[in-house]
């Protein structure tokens, strides 16, 4: 799992070492599509949250913003896979005003970190079309 931002070698390092990491799928060669969820243990999960990549979902516009960016994440997915539905209903992208989220948007797709503080757990969707 990588995150494409400019970021040190130790904050690159700090988003690999998940106490579990869930590829959920990854598909494609050149419409890439993926979704991953890691689980941190607590000491490593400070560590990511601390990061200065990540913006608060704590009003109703921006997580409104991500809300919809996760649903187009899952139409443009299941547009390209519908059998991946069940895929969504068993490792669900869960998130609340509470988590925190970077986008990074380039210019033939995006990526999209959740970091759920509540779970402890980091959703990362991917899209390149």
């Amino acid at each position: 799992m990588w995150l494409p931002i400019n970021c040190s070698k130790n904050s690159k390092q700090l988003i690999q070492p998940g106490k579990k990491i869930t590829t959920v799928f990854e598909e494609g060669a050149s419409d890439w599509k993926a979704y991953v969820i890691a689980e941190y243990d607590q000491d490593t999960f400070e560590k990511v949250k601390e990061l200065k990549l990540w913006t608060r979902m704590d009003n109703n516009k921006t997580f409104t913003m991500v809300s919809e960016r996760v649903a187009l994440f899952k139409n443009q997915t299941l547009s390209f896979k519908p059998e991946y539905k069940k895929l969504f209903t068993d490792y669900p992208i869960e998130f609340d005003k509470n988590s925190l989220f970077y986008i990074k948007q380039q210019n033939n797709g995006y990526f999209m970190a959740i970091l759920n503080v509540n779970n402890q757990k980091m959703y990362t969707m991917e899209v390149t079309l």
